[in-house]
């Protein structure tokens, strides 16, 4: 269980995340959701070590976030950070190679596998400048996954590639589902939250305002949702 208590941080005496509070449950998919400014990705990039706490709590299984394996926080990035020069088998191999110490053929095969799950065996000696947005973003995922993390987090995973696409990108999200690792996914895309979430947290002005099931979140009723919340629903649902 990923657990956080009573985070709070701020930028140049800005604060941009207020007293937040939550669980994440193994096997569970949680999608955050809220305008822009509102501190969902500065939340995400916290959780990945990549920015400091000024007060809180963070613990995977009870250890602290500080003494918890960088390799067991998996994020995969907006832009995906692929590394241009390498060639995809190279991009999933470099990091297992070097931070766990695998041996490369293990890496390799763990690598193969992936790919060939993924659609992208045809693709292991290519370069990620000749692939679709799509493939980058299912290698992208496959990099994260060769570190085998407990918690793996998203950064806008819609954002690069065209409206239609949500649904293949949702049913992708779904092959990852695993009962030892938390999924959190950041994203502005409310059809992607419907179709693949367990759980919606909807964040304004670095507040976690709502942390609902996705049916109590999606209730046309707003029984149990934010006003806030609610807004933000009305305001995109009328585009």
């Amino acid at each position: 269980m990923f657990q956080v208590k009573n985070l709070h941080k701020s930028i140049q005496q800005k604060q941009i995340l207020k007293d937040i509070s939550f669980k994440l449950n193994a096997g569970e998919v949680t999608v955050v959701l809220g305008p822009s400014g509102s501190g969902k990705t500065t939340l995400m990039r916290t959780l990945a070590k990549l920015e400091p706490f000024d007060s809180g709590y963070i613990f995977l299984d009870d250890i602290p976030l500080k003494a918890v394996p960088a390799s067991k926080i998996g994020m995969v990035f907006q832009g995906f950070s692929l590394f241009p020069h390498l060639t995809i088998l190279e991009n999933l191999t470099l990091a297992p190679i070097k931070a766990m110490e695998l041996l490369k053929e293990e890496a390799v095969k763990k690598a193969m596998d992936l790919l060939e799950q993924f659609g992208l065996a045809d693709k292991a000696a290519a370069v990620p400048g000749n692939l679709s947005g799509g493939q980058k973003q299912r290698v992208a995922m496959c990099r994260t996954l060769m570190m085998e993390p407990a918690l793996l987090m998203m950064d806008e995973p819609t954002s690069a590639l065209d409206p239609e696409m949500v649904k293949d990108v949702a049913e992708f999200i779904q092959t990852l589902r695993s009962k030892n690792r938390s999924m959190l996914i950041v994203s502005h895309e409310l059809r992607l939250a419907q179709l693949c979430a367990d759980r919606v947290f909807f964040m304004d002005e670095g507040i976690l305002l709502d942390d609902l099931s996705k049916e109590d979140f999606f209730d046309p009723i707003h029984q149990k949702i934010s006003k806030r919340g609610a807004k933000f629903l009305e305001n995109y649902m009328a585009r």
